[in-house]
């Protein structure tokens, strides 16, 4: 890459700014601002000649589309996913879309073929290590194996993720999703106040509307449900916002150039 050519560098600033700030509002819970800085973050990369960051966000844009759109819409994404990774070339990349695509499977109930996806992920980053999407892939081990009621399952790949997040990188949602999968997983075993001082804790340390708290809150509420406090568990219900939009004048200024 000639980084002598103004225009080139400056889209792959760019772009990278956009994806940085897409993650910043998809970890908020603003989805639909998250899904339109990875579009503009997608554009300014294919006008710089850059496949990789291009790649990154198809998948980023993919993987934030399994949470809110439909079949058809991810069906669409995908295929752009698909068609964008290999033009990157990386290991990396190749295990992230089999994330994604682990993810997907896993919330259709297709566990078997979730666990497939994840075992290719696995295989593709001894290749190309990457410590963020072996957090993700652990995260959907997890996920499975509590699924399947394997809660030992969940407990060990749950710790892996928490163990990667010392290492540094990682999102405070991540973390706390990971605390209050571990925190079910006590529920589960009826262990109600070991899970509610654990839920409790995260409910302390995170800002109100943000995903994570939402996330610890819904947790709280689950284990106030199980074991019966119908009030509790109300009141818990009641402390849930819906995420507010961040104004313009908390974003960049790339949107205006």
């Amino acid at each position: 890459r000639d980084w002598s050519s103004d225009v080139c560098s400056s889209d792959l600033v760019k772009a990278e700014a956009e994806a940085a700030i897409g993650l910043g509002f998809w970890h908020e819970g603003n989805l639909g601002h998250a899904e339109a800085r990875f579009a503009r973050s997608i554009k300014l990369a294919e006008e710089a000649g850059e496949p990789e960051r291009a790649a990154w966000c198809h998948l980023h844009a993919f993987r934030l589309a399994i949470e809110s759109q439909s079949r058809a819409e991810l069906g669409s994404l995908l295929g752009q996913a698909r068609a964008a990774v290999p033009r990157a070339g990386l290991p990396a990349l190749t295990a992230y879309l089999h994330t994604c695509v682990a993810k997907l499977e896993g919330q259709r109930g297709n566990l078997s073929e979730a666990r497939r996806h994840c075992d290719i992920a696995q295989s593709l980053l001894e290749l190309g290590p990457n410590a963020w999407v072996l957090r993700s892939n652990e995260m959907n081990r997890a996920c499975i194996a509590i699924l399947q009621g394997d809660l030992a399952g969940d407990s060990k790949h749950a710790e892996r993720v928490l163990a990667l997040l010392e290492l540094g990188g990682g999102s405070e949602t991540t973390q706390v999703a990971t605390e209050v999968l571990m925190a079910h997983v006590k529920i589960l075993e009826g262990r109600l106040p070991e899970a509610k001082h654990r839920l409790d804790r995260i409910v302390l340390k995170t800002r109100r509307g943000s995903a994570a708290h939402t996330a610890a809150l819904e947790g709280l509420a689950t284990a106030q449900l199980t074991e019966g406090a119908l009030s509790d568990c109300a009141s818990t219900l009641e402390q849930i916002e819906p995420p507010a939009d961040r104004s313009e004048e908390h974003t960049s200024e790339l949107q205006s150039r």
